[in-house]
């Protein structure tokens, strides 16, 4: 973890969330909680050019994939799916499972900073050369973890 945040405070911020009710216009702050803090340490990435997650979808997002997956339990993945959102007079409307569809890749360009040429210190990781021979490109879409199930299955 960058920052060194624990599972723990993670989960506890979770549960303080998930307690609250929340509606159109309303906003909590969360103390001493910086993404670096969650974010894996690594200098290593690749990224591409896509489109925005939201209707519209401009072609106007650089996607940057980290090397290393941030890992989460699945009650830390429950609880974040449980969160809800919309209006006093709609409030149970999910505020995850909105996943649109696999996009066209449009012949985009993925760059990278890694050196696949380099053994890594202490030996491999999942990043090693099979991994642009897995079909890269086709699966950008998939997360991090995702991409590791895939590579070291």
């Amino acid at each position: 973890m960058g920052g060194g945040i624990s599972p723990l405070e993670i989960g506890y911020w979770l549960i303080e969330i998930e307690s609250q009710h929340f509606y159109q216009g309303a906003y909590t702050s969360i103390p001493s909680l910086s993404l670096y803090s969650i974010l894996p340490v690594t200098d290593h990435y690749m990224t591409y050019e896509g489109s925005t997650t939201h209707p519209g979808c401009w072609e106007t997002t650089v996607w940057i994939i980290l090397n290393k997956p941030i890992y989460m339990t699945k009650q830390e993945m429950y609880s974040l799916r449980k969160l809800m959102q919309g209006s006093e007079k709609i409030p149970k409307a999910p505020l995850g499972n909105n996943a649109r569809p696999l996009q066209p890749l449009h012949h985009r360009t993925v760059r990278t900073n890694i050196d696949f040429q380099k053994e890594p210190a202490g030996g491999s990781n999942w990043m090693g050369h099979h991994l642009l021979d897995t079909g890269l490109v086709s699966y950008l879409h998939l997360s991090v973890l995702e991409l590791d199930k895939m590579i070291t299955a």
